[in-house]
């Protein structure tokens, strides 16, 4: 699931861009959740207290005062460098970047507009190619439960209760997959954090009622890690 923060003075006039939105989003298959602050000192405020919490901002640039806007604009991009921003209404004094990107984007917004800047932004997890015990294959990260290590062989246990045999290490594994999806939980175990429901000492429970060992030692930070992720994206 994305996080969308919109940020605009205007709630009535916002129903036309939140109905593009949605229905565009529909169409890209993208489930998210949109989130609404008023001005931009709460969307600062907001963020500076959780800035991994969103993929993606609309800000309706339009409504804030003209002086104050670029100033604001800048500090948004202080406090949250790799956070992409959609200006609507644009905004003369700001071009797009790379740190973060900053896509200034003339009102009214079409779906054509929407559809290019969302498949920019919301790219969906690539798919990882695995050299399997025989021809290589791709699986898509999203289908990954967790990854276990027996010596120098991994086993990939998938949502479909597929168990794929691949050579290799744990923190191999761990580097080409989306940053801060794969935990590793235990020294001889990998979860996606996407699929985890619950974690006791010193276990974690996962879609379809299964469980696997959490590390002794590192529980707590472990247990940290599970109840970040939670609250970024729920």
């Amino acid at each position: 699931m994305y996080h969308i923060m919109y940020c605009s003075r205007d709630p009535i006039g916002d129903e036309p861009f939140l109905h593009t939105l949605e229905k565009t989003l529909e169409e890209l298959n993208y489930t998210c959740l949109i989130t609404h602050c008023s001005d931009s000192c709460h969307l600062l405020v907001g963020l500076s207290r959780t800035p991994g919490a969103y993929d993606l901002v609309f800000w309706d640039v339009s409504h804030e005062e003209k002086p104050a806007a670029p100033e604001a604009v800048a500090q948004f991009c202080q406090t949250t460098p790799q956070l992409p921003v959609v200006l609507l209404g644009g905004q003369p004094d700001c071009r797009e970047a790379t740190d973060p990107p900053v896509y200034p984007l003339p009102k009214p917004v079409s779906r054509s507009q929407l559809t290019q800047i969302l498949q920019t932004v919301l790219q969906p997890s690539a798919p990882l190619l695995l050299q399997r015990l025989g021809p290589a294959r791709t699986i898509p990260m999203d289908q990954v439960l967790y990854v276990e290590v027996f010596n120098h062989l991994l086993k990939i246990h998938t949502l479909s209760q597929q168990v794929l045999s691949v050579f290799g290490t744990l923190t191999q594994f761990q580097r080409e997959a989306p940053s801060g999806q794969l935990l590793r939980c235990h020294k001889s175990y990998l979860v996606n954090l996407a699929h985890v429901e619950g974690i006791q000492r010193y276990q974690i429970s996962l879609s379809g009622g299964l469980c696997i060992p959490t590390s002794k030692q590192n529980y707590n930070q472990v247990r940290q890690s599970v109840i970040r992720y939670k609250c970024r994206t729920s």
